[in-house]
């Protein structure tokens, strides 16, 4: 068997640049004290406040304990807000306060500005289609799995 060519092997290549793009991000806001678990976590409750911090796990490529310690940073901070969800007490609403939606307005501008370096050098509507097509088969696949898991009652 030939060896595999990792400049041509896409699950290396996309390990390398997710590597490479996260780096570059965070010189972005690490420049502001946030760890990049905290940076998703602003993120992700800036574009939709109210999440759950379960609704953060769910988005993005964390475990549950690295996303609740970015919440508590993040809270002890004086960026965010936890408040009990008024039709499910045991469900948490996270907020941004006003330091941290200002903390979030000053890092997006230079996240975007490298999202649009990249957009720059291709075809980004081509390259979301690709990127949704392998995301749509690793979840058809992930599914099959689940299904051939389940034990078969009777």
């Amino acid at each position: 068997m030939a060896p595999i060519r990792l400049d041509t092997f896409l699950p290396y290549r996309f390990a390398v640049l997710s590597d490479r793009l996260s780096q570059r991000l965070a010189c972005v806001y690490e420049g502001c004290g946030l760890s990049s678990p905290q940076w998703r976590v602003l993120a992700a409750v800036a574009e939709k406040p109210g999440r759950s911090a379960q609704d953060v796990v769910r988005m993005t490529p964390m475990e549950k304990a690295t996303v609740s310690r970015a919440v508590s940073a993040l809270i002890a901070r004086g960026l965010m807000r936890r408040e009990a969800d008024d039709r499910d007490g045991r469900t948490s609403r996270l907020t941004l306060t006003a330091d941290g939606e200002r903390l979030y307005g000053e890092i997006a501008p230079g996240v975007l500005a490298v999202e649009a370096d990249i957009a720059a050098r291709c075809d980004k509507a081509g390259l979301l289609a690709a990127m949704d097509a392998i995301e749509a088969g690793l979840a058809a696949e992930t599914e099959d799995v689940a299904v051939d898991t389940v034990p078969a009652r009777g």
